[in-house]
């Protein structure tokens, strides 16, 4: 095994590197808590910090060809690339995107936000009103899409389905409507540009838009920082 380090906040920015048979690597994070990689784990020490890599059953999704015994149990355990922590559920796969566009609220009289988290297995809607504090910020995995098409960036109160609930759509403009529309093509709503000014629907470019920019985000050391208007709003662990 060849073994390089720098330390950085609570994950080693180096990994441990596993040399499999023909010359092909591998890789395992190194974690510096162990509330990040609990037992099982395997015990490192880099000048003088504790490491820790995660240790699991040879048949784990995430196993390496790495192998540590442990004569305590008398148990073989396979070195694991990474110990998946996440807010969502890990079957999701990984995160991919973060998207928002506006879109209406569930009783249709005022606008709110949509946020569309993208995973590699589906997409998921999260309804943020205007004044929406982030510890009210909620998502139900009943909302949960098994479908990544790339263009959803909102979401939208489906009463056409019972029970109501909020579902993935694509928010676009066109010249008098702005349109919601479902990921298999369907249209779920619309609204004209002149009830959206009566709301007093933000503008963009002149005109009232679904489309924001109020919501960005980004991904560091598996943290998706959500960002409204520049500042830190929201954090999810994320699989990365």
């Amino acid at each position: 095994m060849k073994k390089i380090w720098r330390f950085m906040m609570s994950i080693l920015t180096k990994k441990l590197h596993i040399l499999k048979n023909g010359g092909t690597e591998e890789t395992a994070v190194i974690y510096t808590t162990t509330a990040e990689c609990p037992e099982p784990n395997l015990k490192v020490n880099v000048d003088g910090i504790d490491g820790y890599v995660k240790l699991g059953n040879v048949n784990h999704q995430y196993a390496t060809k790495g192998r540590v015994h442990r004569n305590s149990n008398n148990r073989d355990y396979a070195i694991l690339a990474l110990n998946a922590v996440s807010d969502f559920p890990l079957e999701w796969g990984k995160f991919k995107k973060f998207a928002c566009a506006l879109t209406c609220n569930e009783a249709l009289t005022t606008y709110m936000y949509g946020w569309s988290l993208h995973f590699e297995n589906g997409t998921l809607p999260i309804p943020v009103g205007r004044n929406t504090a982030a510890s009210d910020v909620s998502w139900s995995a009943d909302n949960y899409e098994a479908v990544t098409t790339a263009s959803l960036n909102s979401c939208w109160y489906d009463k056409q389905i019972t029970p109501h609930k909020w579902i993935n759509v694509t928010a676009i403009d066109d010249s008098i409507y702005m349109e919601w529309i479902k990921s298999n093509g369907s249209n779920v709503g619309n609204m004209s540009k002149s009830t959206a000014t009566a709301w007093g629907w933000p503008e963009q470019g002149g005109e009232p838009s679904v489309y924001t920019s109020v919501f960005s985000a980004s991904v560091a050391d598996g943290v998706l920082t959500i960002k409204k208007n520049g500042q830190a709003f929201k954090t999810f662990r994320v699989f990365v």
